[in-house]
This record gives structure tokens, C-alpha cells and sequence, in this order.
């Protein structure tokens, strides 16, 4: 096991969270020198913690890196998430206002992890710079960390590919023949032009440049963190509204469909794009999502203003499903049926190569081919089958592994929600807000159930819940097997 060179690459990753801190910071000292007041400088103190700790891992304790071994990438891909989070806690505990360790780790982690809940009860009381901060850091995390890492580094050998795949929920075979440092080059600037679209759009749409950039990085990345503790809401009685509310929507929509589609499209294969099933897939689930909250949210519908309505629940469907979790209207008054459709709509997400949460789509299809299959077996035990997706092969250790993936999603889904319930027992809430604050921090939603639905946060919980809280969403956003792989001992014995 060589430590030295994920302590390298550590350091080098901490240099990159303290440019984020530092522009931040830098922010807030020209708001400072314009308004007056203190700004800023809980940032530049997180970011010269960053540096010394990132200097020391590359100085002192690391090693020069010629190429990356596998079983160090898949150590790197965990670690990084770890250190991320608990290093970007800082700007939350040392300012003013400021958090406990517990919050500030759960603030930091929700916004790396694009999750978006929080557990700031007032965010009209923080400094805009941490505002931008935390919006800052859901869309370094929407693309991915390490992505982003290997887009600014040459390929780090063998071990690159690995990583790639480990970080991100990207399918490998529509980019197999092509450099990985360069996919992810070309992943970031789609990224960056999508979002610096969607920047000027809401511009132009009445917001100012600060509420443009800070939803153009929460929308991108499907994470969902608004300036406002009302989130869209605080929009809705603009003349614009129906405009900002749409153009959501539509980078909402976007950001949850595979990046790789994007690669296919630039590439000029259209029919190649024509023919991904998972797009066509999610189109169909969010069509039949909006059906259905239609019909839960006719009793509610006022004025007769039918657009209005119909605009309305589309953008709750999309933000819910995209695992965004931006508020517009409330669910308190949702009957059952909207409600099971609201669960299975977080639990499936995006599609894969996102940066939306969830299962993804891909695997909801290949599940139901499996199962589809199995009843023919039952008949036909003998007969060969072959299964496919966007006309390709699924091999048998690959729907393996699908399986494999959907069974621990719902195991920890339960396990996690019986500990969570143990956790908050003196605070004796229900089996469904439980459920809900697991549900979406594995799913990486933002807003839960019952207690901690779309206008509430996640304050009131137990600190250690927090934490444990905090992990699960590591664990969702790196899907399970790479974070669960830290705690083999294969993974870190000696051969």
C-alpha cells in the first residue's frame, strides 16, 4: 500500500478547496470594504488551514506520483470526500454566526455531496460570502471532486480510468476510446457553459448577479441550497416568476440527464443519441409524476389559474426528481398516493453520468429486464437470454452488480432509518420522518418527510445523527461500493 501518494494527491486536493474558500473570502472582503462589517475572513481561515495541512501532506508526508495504482484510487476516491467535508466545515465554526462541529459538518457534507439539506434554521442572518460558499461548494461536487481533479491534472496512469469510474456514476463503454483526462476537460467545460448560461438567463430574468450565480451553481448541480429560506418560493410574487420558474426547470431537467449524451451530441452522432433509452425513460417518469401531482394538487388550486398550476407542479416534480429539492409549494396536504409517488421519485433520481442522486434510471431498466426475464424462466428455465440497453449488451457480472447495488440501497435504506430512529428516540419522531432524513441523504434530495419536509431543516436532530447523517450521504453520492470498500481488510492489506 503506498499512503505516500494518496497523502500527495490529498494535499493537492486541499490546495483546490482553499481556492474555493479563498474566492469566497475574497468576496466578502469587498463587500466588507463597501459595507462595512466583518466578512470574509472565516474563509481565509479555513483556506490557510487547508494550505498547511496540504503542504505537509505533499511536502512531508507524500511522494512524487507517476501513475495511480487501482486499490490507491479507490482509497483516494473515499478519503477525498472524508477530508473534503470535514475541512470545508471550517468557514461554519469559526465565523459569526457559526455552527457546532456536528452542524458545520453536516452543512459542509450536504453541500459536497449536492444533497442540500441543511441545518441553518436562518440563512437571512449569514453573510453572503458563506452563502456563496455553500453554493460554491454543491456545484464543485455536482460534477464530481475528483473529476474536476483530473480535468486540471495529466492522467495519473492506470489508476485514472479506475477513478474515474469509482467518483462518478458515468457509463465507461460510450467513452472507452477516449483519453479520461480529457472527458473529464470536456465534461467541466459543458459543465461551465451550462452554467454560465443559465447565469445570464436568470439575469436577465430580474435576479441580481448574486442570486443569479449562486441558483445557476445549485441548479447545475442538482443540489438545491437557495439564499433564501423560503428557496424559489421567495420568487413567486415577481412579475417574472412564470420566466425563472421555467428556465429551473429546464437546467434542472438537463443537469439530470446523462453528461454523456451531451459527449454523443458534440460528437454529431445523433441517432447513437436518438436511441438512449434512459433519456426516453425519464422523460416517461417525469411525465407520469406530473400526472399524478396534478391530481393531488387540483382540490388546491386557486383562481382557476390553470398555467400557473400546472407550471407549479411540474417544477416540484422536476426539483424532487432531478434530487435538487428546491421549495415552491408546499406537501403538507398531499394525499398518500402523491406522496408514494414524491418516495419513489427520490429513490430513483437522475440518470447515470449526472449530477443528479438516486439509483438512477439505467439500473431501474436493467432491474426490470432482470425481473422481466426471471418470470419467463419460471416457464422456460433453459431458454437463453440476452439483455440489452441502448442496443449494447448488458454483461451477467454487470447485472450483477445491479442487483447487488438496488438490495444494499434498501438494506441500508431500512438499517439506516432503525438506527437514526434509536439515535432520536428522546426526541420521539415518527417512523416517517426517520425514513425521510435517510431517504434523502442517500438519495442526496435535500428536503425529507414528516418533520423535515420542503420547508424545514434538519436543526433539531441529534448531533450524532448528524454525523451519521453525514456519512450516509458520502456514501450515496460515491453509490455505496467505494466508501463501503474502505471498511474491507482486503482494501488495505499488503499483498
Amino acid at each position: 500500500m503506498k499512503y505516500r501518494i494518496v497523502l500527495r494527491l490529498l494535499g493537492i486536493l486541499l490546495f483546490l478547496e482553499s481556492v474555493a474558500m479563498v474566492v469566497c473570502g475574497g468576496f466578502g472582503l469587498f463587500l466588507t470594504s463597501h459595507t462595512g462589517g466583518i466578512s470574509g475572513y472565516p474563509l481565509l481561515i479555513g483556506a490557510l488551514i487547508c494550505v498547511a495541512v496540504g503542504l505537509l501532506f505533499y511536502f512531508v508526508l507524500g511522494e512524487k506520483v507517476d501513475y495511480l495504482p487501482k486499490r490507491e484510487g479507490l482509497i483516494l476516491v473515499g478519503l477525498s470526500w472524508v477530508v473534503f467535508g470535514v475541512f470545508g466545515a471550517i468557514p461554519y465554526m469559526v465565523g459569526d454566526p457559526s455552527l457546532p462541529f456536528a452542524d458545520a459538518l453536516f452543512e459542509s457534507v450536504s453541500g459536497f455531496s449536492t444533497t442540500g439539506s441543511t441545518v441553518i434554521e436562518d440563512l437571512s442572518i449569514w453573510p453572503k460570502d458563506i452563502l456563496l460558499y455553500r453554493a460554491t461548494t454543491q456545484w464543485l461536487g455536482g460534477l464530481g471532486i475528483l473529476v474536476l481533479f483530473m480535468a486540471l491534472l495529466s492522467s495519473l496512469g492506470a489508476g485514472s480510468k479506475f477513478l474515474f469510474k469509482n467518483e462518478s456514476s458515468f457509463q465507461l463503454s460510450e467513452i472507452a476510446a477516449v483519453k479520461i483526462h480529457d472527458v473529464a476537460l470536456h465534461l467541466l467545460y459543458l459543465y461551465l457553459v451550462l452554467t454560465t448560461i443559465c447565469t445570464l438567463g436568470l439575469r436577465c430574468f430580474g435576479m441580481d448577479w448574486f442570486e443569479a450565480i449562486t441558483h445557476s451553481f445549485t441548479t447545475l448541480s442538482t443540489a438545491g441550497f437557495s439564499i433564501y429560506n423560503e428557496s424559489i418560493g421567495y420568487f413567486k410574487d415577481w412579475d417574472t416568476a412564470w420566466l425563472i420558474e421555467s428556465w429551473l426547470i429546464l437546467f434542472m431537467t438537463l443537469a439530470a440527464l446523462s453528461f454523456v449524451f451531451y459527449l454523443i451530441l458534440w460528437r454529431r452522432k445523433f441517432e447513437k443519441a436518438w436511441k438512449l433509452e434512459e433519456i426516453w425513460v425519464y422523460g416517461r417518469i417525469l411525465l407520469f409524476g406530473t400526472l399524478v401531482l396534478l391530481v393531488a394538487e387540483y382540490p388546491y388550486m386557486q383562481d382557476g389559474n390553470y398555467l400557473e398550476w400546472i407550471r407549479r407542479t411540474l417544477f416540484m416534480v422536476v426539483s424532487l426528481s432531478t434530487t435538487t429539492g428546491f421549495g415552491l409549494i408546499s406537501e403538507r396536504e398531499w394525499p398518500a398516493f402523491a406522496y408514494t409517488v414524491i418516495v419513489l421519485l427520490m429513490i430513483i433520481g437522475g440518470c447515470s453520468g449526472s449530477t443528479a442522486g438516486g439509483v438512477k434510471v439505467s439500473r431501474v431498466i436493467i432491474l426490470w429486464r432482470i425481473t422481466k426475464q426471471a418470470m419467463v424462466k419460471v416457464f422456460r428455465p433453459h431458454q437463453y437470454m440476452s439483455l440489452k440497453i441502448n442496443s449494447k449488451l448488458v454483461s451477467a457480472d454487470s447485472q450483477q452488480m445491479v442487483v447487488l447495488f438496488v438490495a444494499l440501497h434498501f438494506a441500508i435504506l431500512m438499517l439506516s432509518t432503525f438506527l437514526v430512529s434509536i439515535f432520536e428516540y428522546q426526541n420521539q419522531i415518527d417512523f416517517e420522518t426517520s425514513f425521510g432524513a435517510v431517504l434523502t441523504a442517500i438519495s442526496s434530495v435535500g428536503p425529507g418527510l414528516g418533520a423535515h419536509g420542503i420547508w424545514d431543516n434538519f436543526a433539531s436532530m441529534h448531533g450524532v445523527t448528524k454525523v451519521f447523517l453525514s456519512f450516509i450521504m458520502i456514501l450515496g453520492r460515491l453509490e455505496i461500493f467505494t466508501l463501503l470498500a474502505l471498511f474491507t481488510s482486503t482494501t488495505w492489506k499488503r499483498f
